[in-house]
């Protein structure tokens, strides 16, 4: 599988964590952030087809990334299958958006509702003390 770069904003990279650790701490075993970049990607391209506030939000976010600047943005490699990341180029491409900006978009709006808990595969652990 090849592994494709995508930029997360630095504040919900932050907000991310922050949630995985509120997770951790109430005795659960959060799935792993790439996880968390999948979910979103593949819930915010489900939702810009039927929420249509969410699909608003999404189109009129004109973040340009700038890959260069590392302060603003967290780059990342995750496993995304090779379909997922097929079906986000498109969208990206059918909303006239370079595929950076467009992402940023769908992890901005898609965290503001996102709990590691929705992640199908996160399970219950003991709390280690």
């Amino acid at each position: 599988m090849k592994r494709e770069s995508y930029y997360i904003p630095v504040l919900i990279y932050g907000s991310l964590l922050e949630k995985r650790g509120q997770a951790i701490q109430s005795g659960h075993k959060p799935a792993p952030l790439y996880r968390a970049y999948i979910h979103l990607l593949q819930t915010g391209l489900e939702r810009m087809k039927t929420d249509w506030e969410f699909d608003c939000a999404v189109l009129s976010n004109w973040t340009r990334v700038d890959p260069k600047d590392s302060s603003c943005w967290q780059k990342v490699t995750p496993p995304i299958p090779a379909d997922l990341h097929a079906a986000v180029k498109k969208a990206a491409e059918e909303n006239d958006r370079r595929l950076y900006d467009f992402c940023h978009a769908l992890f901005t709006e898609g965290e503001k509702s996102f709990q590691f808990s929705d992640i199908k595969t996160a399970q219950p652990c003991t709390p280690v003390f």
